[in-house]
């Protein structure tokens, strides 16, 4: 009525919150009023019962809903009454759940549903790590064991919590030190190898050089003999015995030292009074030079993986066994290029090509090097030369024939997104979480672009919604490479 006025007309609380109200008359002057509550269990009233200018309501303990209620003032001139909007006090916390390495840090956002001021306190449990006043957490860089650690974000008003789950991943390969000085060793003793292997041979004895050049020289005579007088019985038999005495004298010339200096002798000498032919030698040489090829990938791979702190445990058998997968893969490659391409068919007999022992070992490195590329060469080789009649008898008959967008494979999966509800007009920081995300990838809510997408890790995003109608709306993730992820209906717009 107009002669009874109450201020404030309206007002927004919430749990536990108070507001003074003032009854007067049209002139701006106190009056003594009564004061009731509409429903009366709802909150209370100070001072209670007796007529007063003004009252003091206070908000429940707990608000379940948001509801209103209606404070009415009463004179013997009439009545007034003014609206007071109860909303509930509720906590969400950005991310809601992801996976942390122990050198990552994380940045979560919390959103106080009925405090204007978003006042929360932060809490670590159990206490790997620390986290600031505004929510930014640390693991615990000394972590050696996987774990999980809940960060609580408590409200200011009302002690309201809600919760993240932070699974932490240690260095995934503990005693890498160890195995690293391992990994060490067998390098050493490769390198070690290689150079016994390739060592220079020790030069021949000076006295049968002597012996040789003495007998190369009786043999030339002989043979100048025989040319005067080619009839003479007599300088035909010293001249065979000359060039066996030369033949021995080479034999054991070469037999000890310098092989090189012998014809069709090897490179290599595996011991002395030991020779290999020449293609023997080039078997050897492929085979050192794959094993090695193969152990400067591992190597690189190893201190690389290491650097990064992804290296595992399950991984060193791969290490061991490259540089004997290398110097077969190597093996075979040069059998299937030198028979097959640098073979040459003269009459009955296949001839090959002479090849410098340093571009076959460079190959042979290269091959181990890249086994993978190496494989795949093969692998057409192979399909040029038995290419069957039927190529689609190749196919497996259980493997999907539909094939992923872009065709790279699985693609990002969507599981969740917290919270699950907001306005029409969007604007709400929302977390996302799945797997397979790839930073740059694109969130789209009910089919229309998110903003301020944020990629925290390969599981988790925060993004901010975008105006829809009201109703459900898909959430999806789309990678660069066009494969995408979909949440049917995983957000409602109300």
């Amino acid at each position: 009525m107009a002669n009874l006025n109450i201020t404030p007309q309206s007002i927004l609380l919430t749990e536990m919150q108070s507001a003074t109200f003032e009854a007067a008359d049209a002139q701006g002057a106190p009056l003594q009023v009564t004061w009731t509550i509409t429903p009366s269990s709802v909150g209370t009233m100070a001072p209670p019962g007796a007529p007063s200018a003004s009252i003091t309501y206070t908000a429940p303990q707990q608000i379940t809903d948001a509801q209103a209620i209606t404070i009415t003032a009463t004179a013997a001139a009439g009545s007034a009454s003014t609206t007071v909007f109860l909303t509930p006090i509720s906590v969400q916390i950005i991310p809601a759940s992801l996976q942390l390495r122990h050198t990552e840090t994380q940045q979560f956002k919390a959103i106080v549903s009925g405090d204007p001021a978003n006042r929360v306190t932060w809490n670590v449990s159990p206490g790997l790590g620390t986290i600031t006043a505004d929510g930014l957490y640390t693991p615990d860089p000394s972590l050696f064991d996987p774990a999980a650690v809940r960060v609580t974000a408590i409200s200011t008003l009302g002690n309201k919590t809600a919760s993240a789950t932070v699974t932490l991943v240690p260095p995934p390969w503990r005693g890498w030190k160890r195995n690293l000085i391992g990994f060490y060793l067998l390098g050493v003793f490769s390198l070690v190898f290689l150079l016994v292997a390739l060592w220079p041979p020790s030069p021949p004895d000076p006295k049968l050089t002597n012996e040789r050049e003495d007998a190369q020289k009786k043999d030339d005579a002989a043979a100048e003999a025989v040319k005067t007088k080619p009839d003479d019985l007599n300088l035909q038999t010293a001249k065979k015995q000359a060039d066996k005495d030369l033949e021995d004298a080479k034999i054991a010339e070469c037999s000890s030292g310098d092989s090189v200096a012998c014809p069709g002798a090897s490179l290599l000498k595996s011991r002395p009074g030991v020779t290999l032919p020449r293609d023997v030698d080039l078997l050897f040489l492929v085979l050192i030079g794959g094993a090695l090829g193969a152990f400067l990938h591992s190597a690189r791979s190893f201190t690389s993986f290491v650097g990064n702190e992804e290296i595992k445990s399950s991984w060193a058998w791969w290490y061991y066994l490259h540089p004997f997968l290398g110097a077969i893969l190597a093996l075979a490659f040069y059998m299937a290029v030198r028979g097959g391409f640098l073979a040459i068919t003269t009459g009955t007999s296949v001839k090959t090509f002479d090849l410098s022992p340093f571009a076959l070992t460079a190959v042979a490195v290269l091959v181990g090097m890249f086994s993978k590329i190496a494989t795949t060469k093969l692998g057409e080789v192979f399909e040029t030369m038995f290419q069957p009649s039927n190529p689609k008898n190749l196919k497996n008959p259980l493997g999907s024939t539909i094939q992923p967008a872009g065709g790279m494979g699985p693609g990002p999966k969507v599981t969740s997104i917290a919270p699950t509800s907001g306005p029409a007009a969007g604007g709400t920081p929302v977390a996302i979480t799945g797997t397979d995300f790839v930073d740059g990838a694109k969130v789209n809510i009910g089919g229309v672009p998110a903003t301020a997408v944020k990629w925290t890790s390969k599981t988790s995003a925060t993004a901010m919604t975008p105006p829809h109608a009201l109703g459900s709306a898909d959430v999806e993730v789309v990678n660069p490479d066009g494969l995408k992820g979909v949440l049917p209906g995983g957000y409602q717009y109300v």
